[in-house]
This record gives C-alpha cells, sequence and structure tokens, in this order.
C-alpha cells in the first residue's frame, strides 16, 4: 500500500509552485516513509520539476538496522514545435 499527501503552494507571480508532501509505503518486508518538496512550473507544458525527498525504510519485523537516504531529482520539458513534413526526391 502507498499513500500521500501534499499541499501545492503558489510561489510568487514567477509562475512556481512548490509542494510539500509526506508518504508511507507498507509492505510484507518493509516499512518506508517518505518527506519531500517539490518545485514545479505552474505551466503544464513546457517546464521543469525539482524534487528533493528524504527517506526512512524499517523492516517490518525490526530485524534489520533502518535504512536512509536522501534524493534529488529534476525534470525539464520543452516546448516541442512540429515542423511541415516535406520529401526529397532525386532526379
Amino acid at each position: 500500500m502507498q499513500a500521500e499527501a501534499g499541499y501545492g503552494i503558489g510561489l510568487g507571480a514567477g509562475g512556481l509552485r512548490g509542494t510539500p508532501y509526506a508518504g508511507l509505503g507498507l509492505t510484507d518486508g518493509a516499512r518506508d516513509y517518505r518527506i519531500g518538496w517539490r518545485l514545479a512550473s505552474a505551466a503544464a507544458k513546457p517546464g521543469f520539476t525539482r524534487n528533493l525527498e528524504g527517506t526512512r525504510r524499517e523492516a517490518a519485523n525490526d530485524a534489520a538496522a533502518a535504512e536512509h537516504g536522501v534524493i534529488l531529482t529534476g525534470q525539464i520539458r520543452c516546448k516541442r514545435e512540429r515542423h511541415p513534413a516535406f520529401s526529397l526526391a532525386a532526379a
């Protein structure tokens, strides 16, 4: 089972949106906890996203030590322009 909750916040007139969030993942073998912040352009496309997330994974039976991690990801979307079709002909 996976669950996540977050709330988007507009960040000024620059068209940016920040989203703090927290998540929980449960499996038969482990529990995962996540907390992070997403920064994205408010426009659907083109735009960018950045994500900073801290994680903690615990074994379900507490037999192993907890694992911790930090993840930084990013994505840039570019506007794709359509060009008219063309053909080449040999004479």
